[in-house]
């Protein structure tokens, strides 16, 4: 890759290929640079804009990641994947409500974007509201990504919010057994189980959300929202329902 000279017409084929290889190999700051690189070369390209700004936010760059990508949402307004991407940037900075914002203005354009339907289903049942309608919204994104583990985890919350704990439980399982040691995912299913009265089994799971998580702030934050489980009433049980229409 790097005896192909910056005339090549695939030099910036090869400069992409350089950087998403160092972001496959955890060397994100590196990535990022050679997909900048890239975006020089070929600035016509959305998509590299898109691997641009993923890196970025990977390197933990995230004020940088929005400039990129609000750049690109100017030149490509209807690009849904830049939109869903610049939708996340927001939410990394903490503007919770501009990213919801953003993916609802993604789904009056693009009405079965999975990105954003499964944001959108997730951040409701984090919030107890809406659930029928937030687990309508997340079987459709199934429907077009059967095998995506954080959508499944997704459909699994909801269940648990609705108090339909056996179908959490199997959805948490087999998002986990797609997505295995994910501390998010683990924790989901720690909290599903203490719910179902499966106290050891719960207690494995949550410890086992810790061990997997990535450093000591992440580990605090679960043992906070377990302690805000622990204080807050069980989700009440209910019979399993047929899907909505």
């Amino acid at each position: 890759l790097d005896a192909i000279p910056a005339e090549a017409e695939v030099h910036a084929d090869a400069l992409r290929l350089r950087g998403l290889l160092a972001l496959a190999a955890g060397r994100p700051a590196e990535a990022a640079a050679r997909l900048a690189e890239a975006v020089l070369a070929r600035p016509d390209q959305p998509g590299l804009h898109r691997d641009h700004a993923r890196a970025l936010r990977a390197a933990g760059q995230h004020a940088e990641a929005e400039g990129v990508l609000r750049d690109a949402v100017a030149r490509w307004p209807h690009d849904p994947d830049l939109a869903f991407m610049a939708a996340m940037a927001a939410h990394d900075r903490g503007d919770e409500a501009g990213a919801m914002k953003g993916m609802q203005q993604i789904l009056q354009r693009t009405p079965r974007h999975p990105g954003a339907l499964n944001y959108i289903g997730f951040a409701w049942a984090e919030e107890g509201v809406r659930l029928r309608e937030a687990e309508a919204m997340l079987r459709l994104a199934l429907q077009q990504r059967p095998e995506d583990p954080a959508i499944t985890d997704s459909l699994g919350w909801v269940l648990y919010r609705q108090g339909r704990l056996a179908e959490a439980e199997q959805a948490v399982r087999a998002a986990l057994a797609g997505s295995p040691g994910e501390p998010e995912v683990l924790f989901h299913l720690a909290a599903v189980l203490r719910a179902a009265g499966k106290a050891a089994e719960a207690k494995a799971a949550l410890e086992a959300a810790l061990k997997h998580s990535p450093d000591a702030k992440a580990r605090r934050l679960w043992q906070v929202r377990w302690r805000r489980l622990e204080q807050a009433p069980k989700p009440p049980q209910a019979p399993p329902a047929p899907p909505p229409e």
